[in-house]
C-alpha cells in the first residue's frame, strides 16, 4: 500500500507538466510499477539464484527529432525477508532487506506510425547503488550478526517497450523490457565475525516496467 501510495503521488507530480504539453510536445513522461530480476551468485549453490525486487520507475524523455531523443531514467526497488535462524541451536528471528536504485540516461528511439502503437528501443548507461542490510533479533549467536553493505557500480538497461495511445496526451506503456547489468567491483565484507573478499563480476539482472506515458 505505502509503494502504491507513492506511485500515486507520482503520477500527481507529472501530470501538470504533461497537461502543459500541447499536442506536438517533443517531450514525455513515464511513471509506473517496476519488477527487478536480480541474478544472484552463491558460492554454496550450483549455478546461479535470482530474487525479485518490486518498486517503481520514472522516466523523462526529451525528443530531438520526431523519433530520436535522449532519456532521464530512475528506478528504485525493495525487498523484505523474515525469517527464523538456529546457527549454533539458538533460535533467532533475521529481517533481510534488499535495495536497488537506478540512475541512468541515454539514447532513446520510438517508431512513430500511423497507428495507436509506437516500439521504441533504448540504451541508457549510469550507476546502481545496492544496499543490503540484515537485523538479528534474539541471542547473539557466533556465526549470525547484524550486517550492512552498499555500493554504487557501473550499470546499463538495454531494451524497449511498446506504447499504446489513449489521447493525444496520454499513453499506456503495455510493456518495457531492459537487459539491466550490473558490474561490481572487488570488494571485502563482514559478516558474523568472518571477513571475505568478494570479487567483481558482472550481475546479469533484468527489469520489467509498466505505467502511464505523459506527453
Amino acid at each position: 500500500m505505502r509503494r502504491f501510495l507513492v506511485l500515486m503521488a507520482l503520477i500527481a507530480c507529472f501530470a501538470p507538466f504533461a497537461a502543459a504539453q500541447d499536442t506536438n510536445s517533443k517531450a514525455e513522461f513515464f511513471v509506473g510499477y517496476s519488477l527487478l530480476r536480480e541474478d544472484i551468485d552463491s558460492e554454496d549453490e550450483i549455478g546461479d539464484t535470482s530474487e525479485n525486487l518490486n518498486g517503481v520507475n520514472v522516466a523523462a524523455t526529451g525528443y530531438l527529432t520526431e523519433r530520436f531523443g535522449i532519456t532521464g531514467d530512475f528506478s528504485a526497488h525493495f525487498r523484505n525477508d523474515d525469517f527464523s535462524s538456529s546457527v549454533g541451536g539458538t533460535p533467532n528471528s533475521v529481517q533481510a532487506k534488499s535495495r536497488a536504485f537506478n540512475f541512468l540516461a541515454g539514447p532513446q528511439y520510438r517508431f512513430t506510425n500511423s497507428t495507436r502503437v509506437t516500439p521504441f528501443v533504448r540504451a541508457l548507461a549510469g550507476v546502481q547503488n545496492r544496499r543490503v542490510e540484515v537485523d538479528v533479533s534474539g541471542t547473539p549467536t557466533p556465526g549470525l550478526s547484524d550486517f550492512e553493505e552498499s555500493a554504487t557500480e557501473f550499470a546499463l538497461a538495454i531494451g524497449g517497450g511498446l506504447d499504446v495511445r489513449v489521447s493525444d496526451r496520454v499513453a499506456i506503456r503495455a510493456f518495457q523490457i531492459d537487459y539491466n547489468p550490473r558490474f561490481d567491483r572487488d570488494r571485502t565484507i563482514t559478516f558474523g565475525g568472518v571477513t571475505d573478499t568478494i570479487e567483481g563480476q558482472r550481475v546479469d539482472n533484468a527489469r520489467f516496467s509498466v505505467g502511464v506515458v505523459f506527453k
